[in-house]
This record gives C-alpha cells, sequence and structure tokens, in this order.
C-alpha cells in the first residue's frame, strides 16, 4: 500500500512540475522570448519522464501537458494532447531499450520531438494555406530548440530529482 501511495505522490509532484513549466512558457509576462524565439519545454518535460518513468507514464503525463497545451493554442483540439500522449509512450519505449536516464539523451529526443511538432506544424500550417518559405521557418525552429536547451537541463534536473527522491523511498 506504501509504495501505491509513493507513486500517487510522485505523479502528483510530476504534475505540479508540468503546471509551473506550462505556467512559466505560456502565461502573460512570463512567457520568455530572446530576439522573437519562443521557448518551448513541454517536448522535453515528455521525453525526460520517458526516461524515468516508461512510456505508460510518460504517455499519460503527456497527454495531460498536450490538453494543457491545448488551451492557449491555435491548434484544433485534442491535436497536442495526441502527439505528446504517442510522443511520451514511443519515447518511452524507446528508451527503455535503447538510451540511458542522462542528459544528453533527454535533449536529444526532445530536440528530435521539437523538430518534428515544428515541421509538422509549418507543412500543415504555414506551407499549406500561406506558402511560407522553409528556410525561413528553417531558422526559427533551429533559433526555437537552441532558446530552448538551457531551460530543458533545467527540467531534466528536476524531474531527475523528483525519480531519486521517490526512489530512495521505496528501496528502504
Amino acid at each position: 500500500m506504501s509504495e501505491h501511495k509513493n507513486d500517487i505522490i510522485k505523479y502528483c509532484a510530476y504534475s505540479l512540475l508540468l503546471l509551473a513549466v506550462f505556467i512559466l512558457q505560456s502565461a502573460r509576462g512570463t512567457s520568455p522570448s530572446l530576439w522573437g524565439l519562443q521557448l518551448d519545454v513541454i517536448p522535453f518535460f515528455v521525453v525526460t519522464i520517458a526516461l524515468f518513468e516508461g512510456p505508460y507514464g510518460a504517455g499519460s503525463l503527456g497527454f495531460a501537458a498536450g490538453l494543457l497545451c491545448t488551451v492557449g493554442s491555435p491548434v484544433p483540439d485534442g491535436v497536442l494532447a495526441l502527439y505528446y500522449g504517442v510522443l511520451g509512450t514511443l519515447c518511452g519505449m524507446f528508451a527503455l531499450r535503447y538510451m540511458r536516464r542522462v542528459l544528453p539523451s533527454a535533449l536529444l529526443l526532445g530536440l528530435l520531438a521539437t523538430v518534428v511538432k515544428g515541421v509538422a506544424g509549418y507543412l500543415f500550417y504555414y506551407a499549406l494555406f500561406y506558402n511560407a518559405p522553409a528556410g525561413r521557418a528553417a531558422l526559427l525552429l533551429l533559433g526555437d530548440c537552441a532558446v530552448s536547451l538551457a531551460p530543458a537541463a533545467l527540467v531534466f534536473f528536476a524531474v531527475r530529482a523528483i525519480y531519486l527522491r521517490f526512489a530512495e523511498k521505496d528501496e528502504a
């Protein structure tokens, strides 16, 4: 019973971290931007959860992250929830087999997730409706990825701290 209670508290801590990251990323006045580049840390959060918790935890928290992101997004309802849920599940399955729980793994998978999201957004929105040039979009996407790396490292360390805190309780 205490193991189950520890899991509930651990996932509540992850959810509070997700809520804090989402509010800092998307609320008016707290959304940091650098030279017009926007910060996007949610994919890095989902991928880091996938590294530490596996596909089930990452899929469920990814779905919750997508629901939060849908609130302030022009994307049709549920698309981001589906994307982040599937992203968490696939990254969790890949990470269980091939990746270690280290910062470069989280940053690499997070960059891949951010690029896939950016390319899909460009293809299905800007290129389809506005015939926007791909070069400018690629530069903005790479800039957004570069700006997101340092906060993504902080998110990795926060998730790792929560995981290690409750891993010690499970062993004792």
